[in-house]
């Protein structure tokens, strides 16, 4: 046998027996030592050892067999042989060694826990059949290390509790006495039966889809017309007038299936059981339920890839619509073929169909987790009348592979396996479709104001605000007020890409810029989730204090109230984003200037968030719309008033005409046109007089009566008195009374949520006091108002940083930014009125502050894997200490101390900044961990490591020091996420390729030198960057080390980060070197599987490109391929598609100018 370091010709010894015949069965493939690689070699040495013997290779010698071993394992193992050690009594040319050696570097030494931990969680696949799962388990169960006795026991156990099918496992365990054998025949039986239910299911369909696309002889003449509410009518008619039999062509002398009551019958209304009945499901007059009349909630049903028609044949009349050319099918169609896009859900690839006669999104069980699916009682109406009970709902991120963007869908869920489904809303929000709805013939459509004024003046109901006229804004800051420039505000990796997007809308929109120069004020960014995406806040607190309020007077309903004594018709406009309407000049920019870990940005329109921004607008609004007759506004919203039908169509026009002329953008959404009676600031107006929104007193409505008498009254509003609100939270609902001069105004209270239930008792308190500011807004904006809560730990978080407040916490905290109030301590027993409310509340009302506080969850904005995650949550739910914490936070704290537990009593000083989520405790941002242990070996070994940082991710070459199991176990156990570059590409990694020419010309210069090389190396680290005047040591430690060269004290200060001048110097150097890169660098074409490629050789003297097969695609720019049995990776730049047939000729040494010739 040659050895490895050898010549490349192997000399192996022919073959001592004369009568041997080179085997004329195929050898096994070469080892994959990729994936599972335990379960690859028992597999490979078991296919070894069977073409041992077939091939009669027992017959030959030693070297004979150790070469034909080592040619069959593949190049990847054949390395690994080579740097092999056999010890005493092992032998490197005996072929019982060499397998040996392969045993113990892929097995180990198995852990017969793990063994059974991995046993104990396999559960039953989808797709996997009975005998596969069941042959799966016998061979698991060969390595747990199971007592013969109790072997079959478990594999039983594991069987019953691991199987898919529930129905299977309801029917196991009611039968006695089973064994082994007889639950396996068991599930076998079942499996038969439902595979051969669903061959029988699909022949009927295919039946019901061969019946439906037949055309009788004479249906292509037929012509109908209908009306709405009424029977199918019609006629057919040939030249002469009669059909082909010559008899007369109504059809209402033939029976057929009717669409109103779904029977068959004669099409004459007396006839039909539905004329003048009521639908259950929509309240329409003269259908069932379940025809093809009913406006319920419907969606198509799809099993197979398979067009069907929705009634018995063409040419009948639906809803006034002729189908005689049209099928009604279950998506929409591109020629004869269904349309379908693939998309990651869940990070997973899923090919979804999209039907634009679906109302809704629909996905099988098997692509989402039991903990994403929220329940919900909801039944989906199939397009054959067949009705399907949804699992609940799901709100998934859907990414576009091809362009990258990603979506939030909302699916519903079903246990059903069906083709997933993506709606026409959808689709087209999505972009995937485009609906030319000016090419529409509309049927029976009634216009509306609303649409008759948005076609009429499109620029006042675009997207983008405009900006009002008149001078830029202008913030005037107090004298001796002190500049804050806090640090930006970490965001985990999962959120940064849609807050990057975001922030680039604005900037596209100019409602931001990025900031290049030196600014005294500096806010911190704040991402507020929202319906549509995030929201991009500032928390400018510090200079909110510092700013000189203009003191303009803010209107209230009672201003407007007496001009409508006469009014006979009303419209109500919102303004879009209206803060954004005024425009601010270069100074008072500069001062809205927020950091993001993107940069630097201010706001070029006057932001959310700031005191002054309500008055401001206020008095820019009111100048805009001065002159206009029979218009008031009242923050953002404009109301609209006339005597009669013509002056109030002349004010809305010479309204609408000033919002065009000025640049006032208004919501289509929010606004109502022409309308007897509107809602308005919390009452309806209309030409009768005032009357109170029914939305707004429901509560009071239905409150128990009281068992006081001597109750006060309520009385009215007074603009020049202080305003004050007491809100109170139970356990069940949420209560709010508005205040003046201790006298009550209105009353307020609406039930918690199921989710908002399990909130921690500070985050209810705060809910109440969001839900009284924006129920009360008309009183409350643009004022000074007192709050008092009768929960302590609410007076300090509010005037403390919003960054020390937890998540959840921190929104409701954005949201009463746009309110100037100030949280006061009120004793219980001094707030009897919203403390009967908070009891009083009804059982079941809808706020808007609901949906967006619940989807705020902490865990994600913690950088820490699910794993380290559960592990956390597990050894909080052990920890005494941290039980009774959490007990504490949900049920509330107490006024006192001394009334702790001594375990809980070190964090009253910080229970305001404390809330559970998720079984996990938090402070703020940070994450409360449980006392634990260092082990001091470990310790002492990982020291280095230690004194700097652990990093989050970490990026290498392919070294064999890099890839070898322990250092993946080291990274794993860590916590770090370990990438590696391509081969061949260094250049991905050039940051570290570059330090390290560094760190080698350091080194040789001190050889040469003979000097010291450690204090070269601190000399390095004590140099500034190229372009920055940082060096390393305060970029990783935040200070200068000491060296030999003579320092003045003050050099040697620690400082908390980089200057923002600083920073903008790095990323100048970042845009000139991503600008002279980007000149001559090109995106190559995107590869897809089964292209073929050639290989960019990379042996020297080797000029042949070798002809590959693309397998798959990794990343980006990353790509498997395969060339003559072995799997490359490779990055894009090194592979070449032909554009005719490859040839065998040398291919150019430059990939990108192959690719640059062959292109036209």
């Amino acid at each position: 046998m040659v050895n490895s370091e050898a010549a490349a010709a192997p000399a192996a010894q022919a073959p001592e027996n004369p009568g041997f015949r080179r085997p004329q069965i195929a050898p096994p493939k070469s080892l994959e030592v990729d994936g599972d690689r335990g379960d690859n070699w028992r597999l490979w040495k078991q296919r070894w050892l069977n073409y041992y013997l077939l091939a009669g290779l027992n017959d030959q010698s030693e070297d004979y067999k150790c070469a034909m071993l080592l040619h069959c394992i593949g190049i990847e193992a054949m390395r690994l042989f080579n740097g092999m050690k056999f010890g005493e009594g092992e032998d490197r040319d005996k072929m019982a060694d060499i397998l040996m050696k392969y045993d113990q570097h892929f097995l180990g030494q198995k852990q017969e826990f793990f063994e059974r931990f991995q046993f104990n969680r396999r559960n039953q696949e989808s797709g996997e059949s009975i005998d596969e799962y069941i042959s799966v388990l016998r061979n698991m169960a060969k390595t747990c290390g199971f007592c013969d006795c109790i072997r079959e026991l478990l594999l039983m156990d594991r069987l019953l509790l691991g199987i898919s099918d529930d129905k299977t496992r309801g029917e196991l365990l009611s039968t006695h006495d089973f064994t082994l054998s007889k639950t396996i025949e068991i599930s076998r039986a079942k499996e038969a039966a439902s595979l051969h239910m669903k061959a029988l299911k699909n022949e009927e369909i295919n039946k019901v889809i061969n019946k439906f696309k037949e055309k009788k002889p004479g249906d292509d003449k037929h012509k109908t017309n209908g009306k709405s509410g009424d029977h199918v009518k019609g006629k057919t008619k040939d030249n002469s007038g009669k059909g082909k039999s010559g008899e007369t062509s109504d059809p209402r002398a033939t029976k057929r299936k009717c669409l109103f009551c779904t029977q068959v019958h004669l099409m004459r209304k007396e006839l039909c059981p539905a004329w003048g009945k009521t639908c259950m499901a929509c309240g329409g007059k003269n259908h069932f339920q379940m025809s093809f009349k009913c406006k319920h909630h419907s969606v198509h049903f799809v099993g197979e890839d398979y067009t069907t028609d929705s009634s018995e044949s063409s040419g009948k009349t639906i809803s006034g619509i002729s189908t005689d050319q049209d099928q009604f099918v279950n998506a929409v169609l591109l020629g004869n073929q269904l349309i379908f896009c693939e998309m990651e859900v869940n990070k997973k690839p899923v090919r979804l169909q999209i039907d634009c006669g679906s109302t809704v999104c629909i996905l099988p069980k098997r692509y989402v987790e039991n903990t994403q699916i929220r329940p919900e009682k909801i039944n989906l109406q199939m397009w054959n009348t067949t009705s399907l009970q949804a699992l609940g709902k799901c709100k998934i991120k859907v990414v576009n592979s091809t362009t990258k963007q990603s979506y939030k869908v909302d699916f519903f869920i079903v246990d059903k396996e069906l083709t997933p489904l993506l709606s026409g809303k959808a689709a087209q929000k999505m972009n995937l479709i485009t609906v030319h709805y000016d090419k529409f013939k509309v049927v029976n459509a009634v216009s509306s104001p609303e649409r008759d004024y948005v076609q009429l003046f499109p620029d006042t109901f675009k997207e983008t605000p405009d900006t009002l006229p008149g001078k830029k804004v202008h913030l005037t800051v107090a004298e001796g007020a002190s500049p804050v420039i806090p640090s930006a505000r970490t965001l985990p990796e999962s959120r940064k890409d849609v807050v990057k997007a975001e922030l680039q809308r604005l900037v596209d929109t100019a409602m931001i810029v990025p900031v290049d120069e030196p600014t005294d004020w500096v806010s911190q960014m704040s991402v507020a989730e929202k319906k549509s995406g995030v929201r991009i806040c500032i928390d400018p607190r510090p200079l909110n204090k510092a700013l000189k309020r203009e003191h303009y007077k803010l209107p209230v309903l009672e201003d407007v109230l007496p001009e409508l004594s006469q009014a006979c018709k009303f419209s109500v406009c919102d303004l879009k984003a209206g803060y954004l309407h005024c425009e601010l000049d270069h100074p008072s920019s500069l001062l809205t200037t927020f950091a993001t870990p993107f940069g630097r940005y201010r706001w070029c329109r006057l932001p959310f968030g700031l005191t002054v921004s309500s008055e401001i607008f206020q008095k820019r609004l009111h100048q805009a719309l001065e002159g206009l007759q029979g218009v008031r506004c009242i923050a953002d919203d404009v109301l609209i008033w006339g005597r009669t039908d013509d002056e109030h169509d002349e004010r809305v026009h010479l309204f609408l005409q000033r919002c065009c002329e000025i640049g006032i953008t208004l919501n289509k959404d929010k606004c109502r046109f022409g309308l007897q009676e509107i809602p308005f600031m919390g009452l309806v107006v209309s030409s009768n007089g005032l009357k109170p929104d029914p939305a707004k007193i429901d509560a009071i409505v239905k409150m128990k009566p009281p068992t006081d008498k001597a109750a006060p009254v309520l009385a009215y509003f007074d603009s020049t008195k202080e305003l004050s609100i007491q809100c109170d939270a139970s356990g069940q609902g949420l209560c709010a009374a508005l205040l003046q001069e201790r006298r009550p105004l209105a009353y307020a209270s609406r039930a918690l949520s199921d989710i908002e239930t399990r909130y921690a008792t500070i985050e209810k308190e705060m809910l109440a006091i969001v839900f009284a500011l924006e129920k009360w807004d008309q009183y409350t904006y643009g004022r000074h108002v007192t709050v008092h809560s009768d929960h302590k730990p609410l007076e300090s978080i509010t005037k403390k940083p919003l960054d020390r407040a937890p998540k959840r916490l921190q929104g409701m905290l954005v949201r009463a930014l746009a309110y100037n109030i100030d949280v006061r301590y009120l004793n219980g027993k001094e707030m009897f009125l919203a403390d009967t409310l908070s009891r009083a509340h009804l059982p079941l009302t809808c706020d808007d502050t609901q949906e967006e506080f619940e989807i705020i969850n902490a865990l994600t904005y913690l950088v820490m894997s699910d794993e380290r995650i559960q592990a956390t949550r597990q050894h909080t739910n052990c920890d005494p200490a941290l039980q009774q914490l959490k007990h504490t936070i949900l049920s509330g704290w107490p006024k006192d101390k001394t009334q702790l537990s001594p375990l809980v009593t070190p964090y009253f000083s910080i229970r305001d900044e404390l809330a559970v989520t998720d079984g996990l405790i938090f402070r703020g941002e940070r994450l409360v961990i449980p006392k634990h242990q260092v082990h001091n070996g470990q310790q002492e070994a990982k020291s280095p490591s230690y004194s700097i940082r652990v990093p989050r991710q970490l990026v290498s070459d392919n070294g064999p020091q890099f890839v070898s199991s322990e250092f993946h176990a080291f990274t794993k156990s860590w916590g770090i996420e370990h990438t590696t570059t391509l081969p061949h590409n260094s250049k991905a990694n050039g940051k570290v390729e570059s330090a390290v020419k560094v760190a080698k010309r350091m080194l040789r210069k001190t050889a040469k030198s003979s000097e010291d090389q450690y204090l070269a190396l601190l000399n390095i680290r004590n140099s500034p960057t190229q372009g920055v005047d940082s060096s390393q040591a305060q970029c990783l430690m935040g200070r200068r080390t000491r060296t030999l060269l003579p320092t003045t004290k003050s050099l040697l200060e620690p400082r908390n980060s980089l200057n923002p001048h600083e920073m903008e110097q790095v990323q100048l150097n970042q845009k000139r070197q991503g600008k002279y890169y980007n000149r001559t660098a090109h995106d190559l074409p995107t590869l897809k599987e089964g292209d073929t490629v050639r290989l960019k050789p990379f042996v020297l003297g080797q000029h042949n490109w070798k002809k590959a097969e693309v397998t798959r695609r990794l990343d980006e720019r990353s790509y498997e391929v395969q060339a003559s049995g072995t799997t490359y990776r490779r990055n894009r730049q090194h592979l070449v598609k032909p554009h005719s047939p490859p040839s065998n000729k040398t291919l150019p040494k430059n990939p990108i100018l192959c690719q640059v010739l062959t292109v036209g």
